[in-house]
């Protein structure tokens, strides 16, 4: 069913918003939702600075009037020669709606596909604004985001995005760490996926937090609103960011194992959100680490425990003592100001013994050192169009670090004047 609805979709060929082809996908979608069960299918017509939209809205009502919005978009790019990303991504909509009908779920679903997508974001920055003040039921978003078929065949993923906020505006806005739990907690065990990006998440999940990349406009329009966004996509995060790399090939045929997968993994995803209670209140502090999630307090904890062997260990040491008290505390303040970057950034430097000498502190900044060089090699090649982080708090790691070494041992020289002292 899959292949078939998007072998039908990728014969309109590229068809931009504004576009009458779009207008047709539009429409086509509208009918397969119909068709698969939501009959609640409407076609939301819209203008944007003269250019007409279409937004295809299936509402599945629930037990409460929480929402969960579950979208993808039907443009393409205007030169794109290759669109079955966006026919992949819409058999899947069409398929999780067909799932989710007969699920009955616990909160309304709001199945839609959405104008704009490879745009500005209009047909969802429209829908929101029609939502009114009922756009702080909405506890999350959804977004399901296919590679083309010849990209296809990698293992699915989850991407926690962060874009701009409009309040504080400017401010960065991520899904909340009860968002991603609960998404987390529905998918099985036997569900093969990678968040973020396999094998190196907790790089990636700083890397976010640290400086500006662009954002898809469905999601930049989701978060500007507020709202948390998740993508289930076959693409992770550092491939995203650096550009589309084929895999293995894979031709078309009767059965899309690689979206089933993708399809899969979304819809035990949205459950798992669905079945949870609404979260109140929202911290969009946390870190994946492994199968769980760190929240705000623990990573702060953790980042404060490390502190103090380095401090016991120092106590009889009185000039040493107070750099590395003055280290401690400007740390605390990064932590928390920016507790996931200060743990990725200070676990190993905080857990340098004092008794090893300064030169044993440049290996322990490799985390901080990779941060740094993705950042400014995204920013060489343009990907990088700024930082969240202040330069007050740059400013504050490179001060940490100076005063960390300071507080270390001085090699030779200290080792022959702690022997003349048991003299």
């Amino acid at each position: 069913m899959i292949a078939q609805t998007s072998a039908t979709l990728n014969a309109l060929g590229p068809h931009p918003f504004g576009s009458p082809r779009n207008q047709a996908a539009a429409q086509f979608v509208a009918a397969k939702l119909q068709e698969a069960g939501l009959s609640q299918t409407v076609v939301e017509e819209f203008v944007s600075e003269g250019s007409p939209g279409s937004n295809v809205v299936a509402r599945i009502p629930g037990r409460t009037d929480r929402l969960l919005i579950v979208a993808t978009h039907h443009d393409s790019r205007k030169d794109g020669e290759d669109v079955s990303d966006r026919s992949r991504s819409l058999a899947l909509l069409i398929e999780i709606g067909r799932r989710a009908a007969q699920a009955q779920p616990k909160n309304t679903w709001i199945v839609a596909s959405f104008d704009g997508g490879e745009a500005e974001g209009q047909g969802l920055t429209h829908y929101l604004q029609s939502l009114g003040r009922s756009v702080g039921l909405v506890d999350g978003v959804f977004l399901i985001d296919a590679a083309t078929l010849r990209a296809s065949g990698g293992v699915p993923a989850l991407v926690v995005p962060a874009c701009g906020r409009l309040d504080p505006r400017g401010s960065r806005g991520i899904a909340s760490r009860d968002l991603v739990e609960s998404a987390l907690r529905g998918i099985p065990n036997g569900v093969e996926f990678s968040f973020d990006d396999p094998n190196i998440a907790l790089l990636t999940q700083p890397f976010i937090r640290a400086f500006k990349t662009p954002c898809d406009p469905l999601s930049s329009s989701a978060i500007a609103a507020g709202l948390g966004v998740v993508l289930a996509t076959e693409t992770p995060y550092s491939r995203r960011f650096l550009g589309p790399q084929a895999l293995s090939p894979i031709e078309a045929g009767p059965r899309d194992d690689a979206a089933i997968k993708l399809g899969e993994l979304a819809f035990e995803a949205i459950r798992g959100v669905d079945g949870s209670i609404a979260p109140t209140p929202r911290s969009d502090s946390w870190l994946v680490v492994g199968g769980g999630v760190w929240p705000g307090w623990l990573i702060f904890l953790i980042g404060f425990a490390t502190l103090i062997p380095g401090i016991v260990v120092l106590r009889a040491e009185r000039t040493r003592l107070m750099f590395r008290g003055a280290y401690s505390t400007l740390f605390v303040l990064l932590l928390y100001a920016e507790p996931e970057v200060a743990l990725f950034a200070g676990l190993l430097p905080n857990l340098l013994p004092p008794s090893l000498p300064g030169k044993f502190l440049a290996p322990t900044l490799l985390p901080l050192l990779l941060l740094a060089a993705a950042g400014g090699l995204g920013f060489v090649r343009g990907q990088v169009t700024g930082s969240w982080i202040s330069v007050w708090v740059w400013l504050g790691f490179a001060a940490a670090l100076v005063l960390l070494y300071a507080s270390l041992a001085r090699g030779k020289k200290s080792a022959s004047r702690a022997k003349r002292g048991r003299k």
